[in-house]
C-alpha cells in the first residue's frame, strides 16, 4: 500500500494524536528493501467506516488488483 489513512468518528485531536503516533512507531521499524506506507489522517469523519466498506465489493469488481489473473498472448 502507498498510504494509510487514519480516519473515523472520534475526535480530530485524537484523530491527529494517532497519526502522529502511528507515523512514530513506523518510522522505529527497520523498513531496509521495503517500501513503508504514508500515515495520512483523512477527512470523512464519522462516516469512515460505511464508505470504506462500501467500497470494499466495488474495489473487488472493478478494479485491478494484486489478484488479477493475465492472460498470456
Amino acid at each position: 500500500f502507498e498510504a494509510a489513512v487514519i480516519d473515523g468518528w472520534m475526535p480530530k485531536a485524537v484523530r491527529r494524536r494517532l497519526v502522529d503516533a502511528v507515523i512514530d512507531a513506523i518510522g522505529k521499524i527497520d523498513g531496509e528493501g521495503l517500501k513503508l506506507p504514508a500515515v495520512r489522517e483523512g477527512t470523512v469523519g464519522i462516516h469512515a467506516r460505511a464508505l470504506g466498506g462500501a467500497s470494499l465489493p466495488l474495489s473487488e469488481r472493478f478494479l485491478i488488483g494484486s489478484t488479477t489473473i493475465s492472460r498470456s498472448t
